[in-house]
Order: structure tokens, then sequence, then C-alpha cells
């Protein structure tokens, strides 16, 4: 039985010149960087992703992200007030129509209100946060003669445990416990 082997760029560590060499990596870099990090959502979705975008929803089905899911991700990162991606890990493949890509990343959370006796984190820059998030995800990226960078995003999939989050908020008063 034979299988299909294709070229891979796979990387251990953050964002950095060996990354930008990388064209989608670069464009991923500054993505991740600008609208997020930097809470810059108010962006309009098209300008970074297909009109068929997908996000699978907790309820385990896909639809088409666009404009919902942008609010959705605005909603996302809204209780904190400084999010950081640290990738540690990609994994790059090209398709016909652009790339595929899989990355673990810890990402870091700053909560607004007073901190109550929680251990801080640190990232790999030393700054200290309030609590980190080990995640994963995999990305298609498509090629776009349209668009800045000539990149856009066809979906996202994110694997992460919220429940440390979860227990800072509870911690300090930002989510109310349902039982």
């Amino acid at each position: 039985m034979s299988f299909l082997t294709v070229f891979a760029f796979e990387y251990h560590g953050i964002w950095d010149v060996v990354t930008r060499k990388h064209s989608a990596m670069a464009w991923m870099e500054s993505y991740t960087t600008k609208q997020f990090d930097r809470k810059n959502l108010a962006t309009p979705y098209h300008h970074y992703h297909t009109d068929d975008f997908l996000f699978p929803t907790l309820q385990r089905h896909r639809r088409p992200w666009r404009r919902r899911g942008w609010a959705a991700a605005a909603q996302l990162y809204g209780p904190f007030t400084a999010p950081l991606h640290e990738p540690s890990y990609i994994l790059v493949t090209e398709t016909e129509a652009g790339w595929n890509m899989i990355g673990v990343a810890n990402v870091y959370f700053q909560l607004p209100g007073e901190p109550s006796t929680e251990v801080k984190v640190r990232d790999g820059g030393g700054k200290e946060w309030d609590v980190v998030v080990p995640s994963s995800f995999r990305f298609e990226y498509v090629k776009s003669a349209t668009k800045e960078g000539g990149i856009v995003l066809k979906s996202t999939k994110i694997y992460a445990d919220t429940a440390p989050v979860l227990a800072q908020m509870l911690k300090r008063g930002l989510v109310s416990r349902m039982i």
C-alpha cells in the first residue's frame, strides 16, 4: 500500500525569523498578534477569511463562521484585558489551494478585577500572567490574489482546556457558579 507523501515545514519554538520565511506562517503571526493579542477585532471578518469560512461550534457541527463567528471571537476574548499566543510547535503542509497547519501554543491571559491569592504564570519572555491555557489549533489557509498577504483562512479548529480560565474567573467573581 502506498501513501501520499508531502513536504512539511516543522518548527519548534516561538514566532521568529525562521517562521517568517514561510509565507503562511508570516501571515499567521501578523493575524494572531495584530487581531487577537492586541484585541483589534474591529477589522471586518472578510479581511482575513473566506466567505465560506468554517468554525466548529460546541454543538459539534460545522457552519459558516462569517460575521457571527467574528463577533463570537470578540466575545470570547472580551473578558480578558490582554491575551498572548506563544507558539511552541508548528507543522505546515502545502495543499493544492494553500496550506494546512497544526500548531501548539500557550495562550496567556490577564483578567480584569482584583487578583486573589492566585499564583501568576510566566511566559517564555518572563512576563507574568493571570492564567495560561495550553492549546492546539488546526488551520486551513488558501491563497488569495485579492487579500492582504495573498492568504485567507478557510477553517479553524481550536482544542483547549478552559478550566484554568474559568477557575480564575470564578475566584474573581467574573462568572457565577451554575449548579
